[in-house]
């Protein structure tokens, strides 16, 4: 009796260690779509986000007028005005040939013909062309081209802005724990990673394996455990695709196998000496088991959810719940508030106290914001840098436009000094709100499209209010 127990309890082990090595490779590929997803999701906003900048640019008086009278100086100060104001990262202004007549950083390509790039080729047709590209001045940008014309109507060049995907910030915001890697390839080649050559430096300008290559630059997704820079990892490449749906690079997600490994051989251990312990005992207490060493996992995946900084929900959160929330209200036709906020004039910020300070000014100001949302479904997430999002269900435009009154005088009650603002001599926040009745036809862009563009306006009327827009 004592063998045959000590073989079904063997048996029993053996079979969970397999459902247990099983469940923890599921939960790895699915935390591994979730990241890739909001990539792709954030690209898709820098691209709305320049699309709106760039007709902003493009409908600027002083713009025009300096492209028309020919001086080249004035165009350069106010483009420098607007790129500080619009916080985008690439800006590039060209004549009806294609020359660049003004960017406003370094390096000066002045007189640079740059009129085959797809982007301007197709906003000298006369209409704005939003697409990723590479070759604007930086190896790959989520970029929008608009006509610049006169009041007459005569094209008098393009006007070229842009957020770039090449950069060391845009892969280390995604990258959340050091068991998952993140890389942006443009074509077969790494352009911006979290992967470290020998050496200590970034693995740039290293090449994806031949068989990937093949694989993801002809459309196609791959998924398998590889062996990047001498480390075993699970990965996942999705093709990145321009506005003519070609492939022109990759995204590559990777999970270091040997966190998985110490957690199956946690698992065993901790099983084993269960098991031995509760010989007698039924298969329920193995399943107990299997779920008491699992928790630790559970733990960590719920921790992503949050913004290390200010101790609010990050962006991941928002994506999940804004579109679980939108699929929820359609079945009853609910109402959704939602409000894009940024903390005006942060950049002066910054410059004028130090990073540390403009930390400590994010932590009070999403603590504030926290606090003027009280309903249990309400929440605020962070966005991105000094920009958060609210989301209120089930609130209609006037209640939503009393919690933005609430948060406005909310921040400036914190009295936070700030000697660089032009809105007020302490920090404040500008806010865009929407409200609509949620369809089926509705998503979660949808409402922070529409937000997106109050905020703005409320920053082109001089910062430190709201602005309102039903959906």
């Amino acid at each position: 009796m004592i063998v045959v127990a000590i073989l079904v309890a063997a048996a029993i082990l053996v079979s969970n260690i397999m459902m247990f090595s099983s469940y923890v490779d599921s939960n790895i590929k699915a935390e591994m779509l979730k990241i890739s997803t909001s990539m792709f999701d954030e690209i898709e906003m820098m691209k709305s986000k320049a699309r709106i900048a760039s007709l902003f640019f493009a409908n600027d008086s002083a713009i025009s007028r300096a492209m028309e009278n020919g001086n080249r100086r004035d165009l350069l100060n106010r483009t420098i005005e607007l790129y500080n104001e619009t916080r985008v990262e690439l800006c590039v202004i060209t004549d009806t040939a294609g020359r660049v007549l003004a960017e406003p950083y370094p390096p000066n390509a002045y007189g640079t013909d740059i009129s085959l790039l797809q982007s301007i080729r197709e906003a000298l047709s006369g209409e704005p062309f939003t697409t990723i590209e590479y070759g604007l001045i930086a190896d790959m940008v989520a970029c929008t081209s608009s006509p610049v014309k006169n009041e007459e109507g005569t094209l008098l060049g393009i006007i070229a802005v842009g957020y770039r995907l090449d950069t060391e910030k845009f892969v280390d915001t995604h990258k959340m724990t050091d068991k998952y890697e993140i890389t942006i390839y443009r074509g077969d080649t790494r352009i911006a990673t979290t992967l470290f050559n020998e050496n200590g430096t970034r693995a740039t300008g290293t090449k994806a394996p031949e068989a990937v290559s093949q694989t993801v630059l002809a459309g196609k997704v791959y998924s398998d455990p590889l062996r990047v820079f001498n480390i075993d990892m699970m990965t996942l490449y999705t093709p990145i695709n321009n506005a003519e749906d070609a492939v022109i690079g990759m995204l590559f997600v990777g999970y270091h196998l040997s966190d998985k490994v110490n957690t199956v051989l946690s698992f065993i251990t901790s099983g084993f000496l269960i098991t031995v312990f509760l010989l007698g005992t039924s298969i329920l207490v193995i399943f107990l088991v299997v779920r008491y060493v699992s928790t630790p996992i559970d733990k960590m995946l719920d921790k992503i959810h949050y913004d290390s900084l200010t101790e609010i929900y990050n962006r991941r959160f928002f994506d999940e719940s804004i579109e679980r929330l939108i699929k929820s209200m359609t079945r009853t036709n609910g109402m959704l508030s939602l409000m894009m906020i940024d903390i005006d004039f942060f950049k002066n910020y910054n410059d004028t106290y130090g990073h540390s300070k403009g930390d400590d000014c994010l932590k009070i100001v999403a603590k504030t914001l926290s606090q003027c949302v009280t309903r249990p479904d309400d929440f605020v997430s962070r966005f991105g840098g000094e920009e958060f999002v609210v989301v209120m269900p089930n609130t209609d435009a006037s209640g939503a436009q009393s919690v933005a009154r609430k948060m406005l005088k909310g921040i400036q009650d914190c009295g936070i000094p700030h000697e660089k603002s032009d809105a007020a001599d302490c920090i404040t926040v500008s806010i865009g709100v929407t409200t609509g009745n949620v369809k089926h036809t509705q998503n979660g862009d949808d409402y922070v499209k529409q937000a997106d563009k109050m905020l703005y306006k409320s920053k082109q009327e001089g910062r430190n209010r709201f602005n309102f827009a039903a959906l």
